[in-house]
């Protein structure tokens, strides 16, 4: 039994109405909510015609009854990603592994974990210990999968991210860069990361959710 299964339900109808979608989603059960769309017709823009868009008409319906009818301008990329989020012991020191590479979207360089192209003919772990040696020059015996099929951003981009842990990462001081990009490698000890945070420092959502994640285990293993 889970924790989600452990809850106890409340007297409020929204409580008791809550709890029951997030057990049948923890079941794998159907919620009884559907999505209905009719089929895209995608158009091919950008260099090498990689993103695709279409105006996507659909019907969401309820359980009780509700509906709404609408369109949206949905964009495809023809990739899936996976990000790695690398962790370095020194002594009694914890560092996480980060990037600092130009974004033209954002106008600025920003702070990001190593992360590419998850190809199909690899699996996951394989993707990830090629990208982190690529992006950084170092390697990793040990590599675990977080998560898989994160949605990136659902209300308008058609991508899944994959989210990996490298640990006894190796580095060699020789290749301590980017190989393939003009990105700077950091080293950033995991105390300050809350700071960063906080700061704003650190600008990239997908970014900031690894930390965030990160910092929480790490206080759900000191309590």
């Amino acid at each position: 039994m889970t924790t989600i299964q452990k809850i106890k339900y409340g007297t409020s109808s929204v409580i008791y109405k809550s709890m029951q979608i997030v057990s049948k989603l923890d079941k794998g059960q159907d919620t009884g909510y559907k999505l209905i769309y009719a089929p895209d017709t995608w158009a091919s823009v950008g260099p090498g015609g990689r993103v695709k868009l279409s105006n996507r008409s659909y019907v969401a319906q309820t359980p009780d009854g509700r509906s709404i009818r609408d369109e949206w301008t949905v964009v495809r990329q023809s990739i899936d990603k996976i990000t790695i989020k690398p962790i370095i012991k020194h002594g009694n020191k914890v560092f996480l592994m980060f990037l600092y590479a130009p974004y033209p979207a954002a106008g600025e360089w920003l702070i990001e974990f190593p992360n590419d192209i998850l190809r199909a003919n690899e699996t996951a772990k394989q993707t990830a210990r090629r990208i982190l040696e690529e992006k950084t020059g170092c390697t990793s015996n040990a590599i675990r999968i977080l998560s898989e099929e994160i949605l990136v951003a659902p209300f308008r981009f058609e991508q899944h991210e994959t989210i990996a842990e490298a640990i006894n990462v190796k580095i060699n001081p020789k290749k301590l860069r980017s190989i393939d990009t003009i990105s700077e490698v950091l080293l950033i000890p995991e105390k300050i990361l809350g700071e960063l945070l906080e700061s704003n420092i650190i600008k990239d959502f997908k970014t900031r959710s690894i930390i965030a994640e990160h910092l929480l285990n790490r206080f759900r293993h000191h309590v």
